[in-house]
């Protein structure tokens, strides 16, 4: 009996872990609004099918031609200093997967605003997804689904009616440049725009610098797949922050620096205004040592394998009850990070 549950666990593994260096097929050959298939699921991780995601997106003609210097713009996310230990834990994550968020709408109207998020992403990438999945697939497509942040282009190009806003908190996270494969972008709030009718999908091909932003906004950044902690090239915190917040920044492998927040007159319709429209990377507070990084890089691989041993782990046991005829019952209950 042991021999055969083995056998299972590791066929279960297999499937989930497949390492894929390609497009998917299967998300690459779909057609506009498209169900995407529940095996792939399965079979590839929320990375794989971001990438893949993204890809079609800019094949089908959102983002014609090639990918641009992406080196001329970054992602920037904000984030609370309370919310530092479960980024290093658990990495960054959507309103699926905590079942919190700023939005304004989610606190009084919960349902219907998952409802209308679940709308937009859909619309964002042009396809759609069973809402009968295995409780396994559901937890890769809840990690695939985006987190959002802001694209912010280099100050030369930067649009004069553009700002970004700290409503998600005061510490700012800035992503590495390979995350920009799979990430799309909308001129403005993707939900609001979904609202409105008016959602449009771009991709990093799109040239960011070439946009006109014609009210006070913002470029929204929807990155898809599993987002850590490691996919941050460095992070910023405001002149003055509290010595707990560098030093939680400090496990997290990466420099971190001071930043200033530039204030802009702007005017619109006849308003005029000063907003805090973007931050200045200053004074380098913290250099990790090549060792504090290499620890650092080890416990963000910990991190995945654990997060795919427990996906595998749900397969296999879901497999064994249904074996053995087994009902386990489950209260509904916050379970967010």
């Amino acid at each position: 009996m042991f021999v055969w549950l083995t056998l299972l666990f590791l066929f279960s593994f297999s499937h989930v872990s497949f390492a894929q260096e390609e497009f998917i097929s299967e998300i690459i050959n779909l057609k506009n609004g498209a169900q995407i298939p529940n095996s792939v699921f399965k079979k590839y991780s929320s990375v794989e099918i971001a990438r893949s995601i993204v890809e079609r997106l800019r094949r089908q003609g959102h983002a014609p031609g090639q990918i641009e210097d992406q080196s001329n713009f970054e992602l920037r996310m904000y984030r609370s200093d309370r919310r530092l230990g479960h980024i290093l834990e658990y990495g960054f994550r959507n309103v699926h997967q905590t079942y919190t968020t700023s939005g304004t709408d989610y606190a009084e109207y919960p349902q219907s605003y998952m409802e209308s998020r679940l709308r937009a992403e859909k619309g964002l990438m042009d396809l759609t997804f069973s809402s009968k999945l295995k409780e396994s697939e559901k937890e890769v497509l809840d990690e695939l689904l985006p987190k959002s942040a802001f694209v912010v282009p280099h100050s030369s190009s930067r649009p004069p009616l553009m700002i970004e806003s700290s409503r998600y908190g005061e510490v700012v996270a800035v992503f590495k440049d390979h995350i920009k494969e799979r990430m799309t972008w909308t001129m403005g709030d993707s939900l609001n725009l979904s609202w409105e009718g008016q959602l449009k999908t771009h991709t990093a091909a799109d040239s960011v610098n070439a946009i006109e932003v014609k009210r006070p906004g913002y470029i929204e950044a929807q990155i898809w797949g599993d987002l850590g902690a490691d996919d941050v090239k460095e992070w910023w915190i405001p002149k003055g922050a509290s010595s707990e917040t560098l030093d939680q920044l400090k496990k997290m492998g990466r420099p971190v620096y001071e930043y200033s927040p530039v204030e802009k007159t702007i005017s619109f319709e006849g308003v005029t205004k000063t907003v805090e429209a973007t931050r200045e990377k200053g004074v380098l507070l913290f250099q990790p040592s090549a060792e504090e990084i290499a620890v650092f890089e080890a416990k963000q691989t910990q991190r995945r394998q654990k997060q795919k041993a427990g996906g595998v782990c749900s397969i296999f046991f879901n497999q064994l009850k249904s074996l053995l005829h087994i009902r386990v019952d489950t209260a509904p209950g916050y379970h967010g990070h």
